[in-house]
């Protein structure tokens, strides 16, 4: 497990600049996001939304290091059992960056319409349009992180793998489920830091426990 090391870095390097980018991207105090209207998106400026646009498309895809890691200490409980489980994880991946970036163009719009006077019909069109858009793919993505989350746990609780049994219970739906929990007690500031950046706050937990328990062996 000594070379897997590295891997178990990037990919908490990664998590830790997904993180960023999500908070550079999604993140108001006030929060405001169990409304699903995106208006949080009009007081996020320009230069936030291109940096967490660009940080989050370039670093997010390194976090699949970090998973080839858990891959490995997987590998004992079976092929045809952890590959159904992390295989996904590469489509999420390639779906979540593309959602990212579509959060983006999303953004660049909400600002525009804040910003300009445009037709209603347009308006309420374009904005109707974006929305239908995004919203299937993030539910898609929502699904499989579901999928997967369960999935690891069975393997690591259930199956022969290189991690002690308790390390099931940290659990990438688990983690963001309390992210959840914050924002509904604490629906400002760190709530709403932790709701925004939940899908990678989660994968750097995973990877970071990964990682630490694994080190000496």
């Amino acid at each position: 497990m000594g070379s897997l090391k590295l891997f178990g870095i990037i990919g908490i390097i990664a998590a830790l600049l997904g993180i960023t980018a999500d908070l550079l991207l999604l993140y108001v105090p006030n929060g405001g996001y169990e409304n699903w209207d995106y208006q949080f998106f009009t007081q996020i400026s320009e230069q936030r939304i291109f940096w967490g646009h660009l940080i989050g498309v370039v670093c997010i895809p390194f976090e699949l290091a970090g998973f080839w890691q858990v891959y490995k200490a997987l590998e004992p409980a079976g092929r045809r059992w952890v590959l159904p489980v992390l295989l996904p994880v590469v489509f999420v991946t390639i779906w979540g960056v593309a959602y990212h970036a579509m959060l983006a163009g999303f953004a660049a719009y909400m600002r525009l319409q804040a910003e300009v006077v445009l037709p209603d019909a347009l308006s309420t069109q374009t904005f109707g349009h974006l929305k239908a858009t995004i919203e299937p793919l993030g539910n898609l993505l929502f699904l499989l992180f579901v999928f997967i989350s369960g999935g690891l746990f069975y393997l690591i609780r259930y199956k022969d793998t290189h991690y002690p049994k308790w390390v099931a219970w940290v659990n990438p739906l688990l983690i963001y489920l309390i992210a959840v929990v914050l924002y509904l007690l604490f629906p400002q500031h760190i709530g709403s830091m932790a709701v925004v950046a939940g899908f990678n706050l989660s994968i750097l937990v995973v990877l970071s426990t990964s990682t630490i328990v694994l080190w000496k062996r």
